[in-house]
């Protein structure tokens, strides 16, 4: 039983609390109704409103919709035509005019017609160049035929071929998006590797900046990617020549 009270309000609120309080499986059972008057008075609104005053309400929405939207046509009709108004007209006749009724064209010509400019800018499917050209620089020492390589700018990913002293040509691979995206991560990872490798081989010393260079590049494949050995990326590994020593990073 709620306690005595010296508050009138509060003898008119607590058994309700108390009420709620004595069933656990009540919503509100943890709702304290005197120290937070806003949610109290909210839930005791939301709590008044019936079936049938919800009902009551949603009629009364309705006729005052009908009657704005009756008033609207009204202006609308009472509004006269203004020269300004004219010009426009005249400007999208034309279009009107030139739209066909019925035509067996597809919808594409529609929408070709009606939207010109989005048209316009719509970006054409890139065209990629897969003929031989030489490669942009003298190869690595670790590069050899069949290597995988970037041309210049990394716009494009292919392998080496032809390789001489003073040059070698570079073939593109037809690798696009996602393929295109992990096979230039993959070659900035084995060109770490191998530079890391060739200078504490030759100077017997570890080289602190390339070693983090090289950390850099493997987290980034394997967050990207999953690992190296992974069945996803073995196929593309084993495409470059030096492909099996990167598989045992």
């Amino acid at each position: 039983a709620a306690p005595p009270t010296e508050n009138r309000d509060s003898q008119e609120t607590k058994p309700v609390s108390v009420a709620a309080k004595a069933d656990p499986d009540d919503i509100y059972a943890t709702l304290d109704w005197d120290t937070n008057p806003p949610i109290n008075g909210f839930y005791e609104m939301m709590m008044g409103l019936t079936p049938e005053r919800r009902k009551e309400l949603r009629e009364l929405a309705r006729q005052h919709n009908e009657k704005q939207a009756a008033a609207e046509k009204m202006e609308v009709k009472a509004v006269p035509d203004t020269p300004r108004e004219q010009p426009r007209q005249e400007e999208t006749q034309p279009e009107a005019v030139a739209a066909p009724a019925v035509t067996d064209t597809p919808s594409e010509a529609v929408g070709t017609f009606l939207f010109p400019d989005i048209e316009a800018e719509k970006p054409k499917e890139e065209v990629v160049d897969l003929s031989p050209r030489a490669y942009h620089r003298t190869p690595e020492m670790h590069l050899r035929e069949g290597s995988l390589v970037a041309d210049r700018g990394r716009h494009n990913i292919g392998y080496l071929k032809d390789i001489t002293p003073y040059g070698a040509t570079f073939q593109p691979l037809d690798l696009k998006g996602y393929q295109k995206e992990k096979a230039l991560q993959y070659v900035l990872l084995r060109d770490a590797y191998e530079r890391l490798y060739r200078y504490e081989s030759n100077l017997h010393e570890a080289n602190v900046p390339w070693r983090e260079h090289l950390n850099t590049c493997y987290d980034e494949f394997v967050m990207r990617y999953g690992n190296l050995n992974a069945k996803q990326n073995v196929k593309l590994v084993m495409m470059d020549a030096g492909g099996r020593d990167i598989l045992s990073l």
